[in-house]
């Protein structure tokens, strides 16, 4: 998440990083869908690794609060392909 400085980026590089299909809406509720459901739920089970989400809550600690609440959600979720998160300096 280098250089990551709000949502709008935040969920720009989760899209790419995560390969969301062109359907991904780029909100928090989109986000919340693909973590928790993605296409491929022949996959197996995902912990999220974020690096550089230090310097990101920095730059917008709003968005950086909503991406951990919905991370805690989606992993806590048994039906949820998404087991954890880790968050990086």
């Amino acid at each position: 998440m280098a250089g990551v400085g709000d949502k709008a980026m935040l969920l720009q590089k989760l899209h790419q990083a995560l390969g969301f299909g062109a359907w991904f809406g780029f909100n928090w509720d989109a986000l919340e869908e693909a973590l928790f459901d993605p296409e491929d739920r022949s996959g197996p089970e995902r912990v999220l690794v974020v690096t550089g989400f230090q310097g990101f809550r920095e730059r917008d600690p709003a968005a950086a609060e909503v991406f951990v609440e919905i991370l805690c959600t989606v992993a806590g979720n048994p039906g949820s392909g998404l087991r954890g998160a880790v968050l990086v300096r």
